[in-house]
Formats: structure tokens, C-alpha cells, sequence
């Protein structure tokens, strides 16, 4: 059986790597020179990965009993 809390805290770092995704691509939009958008680039691949990798672990987690 699940922690309790197991879900809730993979619902919580999957949200906050998509803002960490979103606040990077905002950023990458607005600079204009191509050595600064690296680490930029490098961040949303690495804000990408966990991403998937938290909502893997989301889906893996046995559904919760509905309503009889």
C-alpha cells in the first residue's frame, strides 16, 4: 500500500517541474544571444526529464478506490 502522502507529494514535484519548465522557456524567448541560451536550453531539458519522470511515477501508483 501507498504512503498517503506519496501521491500528493508526486502531484506536488510534477507541478513544480512544469513551472520550472514554463519559467525557462520564458526566459529562453526573451534572449537574444545564443551562448546565453545554453544553460537555458540545458534547464529545460533537465526540467523536461523530470517531468516525465513524475508523472511516470504518478501513473505507476495504484488508483485509489472510488465511491461503492
Amino acid at each position: 500500500m501507498e504512503h498517503p502522502d506519496q501521491r500528493r507529494r508526486l502531484r506536488h514535484d510534477l507541478r513544480g517541474a512544469f513551472h520550472n519548465l514554463r519559467l525557462c522557456v520564458e526566459v529562453l524567448v526573451r534572449e537574444t544571444d545564443p551562448d546565453e541560451a545554453l544553460p537555458w536550453l540545458e534547464q529545460i531539458e533537465e526540467a523536461a526529464d523530470a517531468c516525465d519522470r513524475h508523472a511516470e511515477n504518478l501513473m505507476a501508483l495504484p488508483d485509489l478506490p472510488g465511491p461503492a
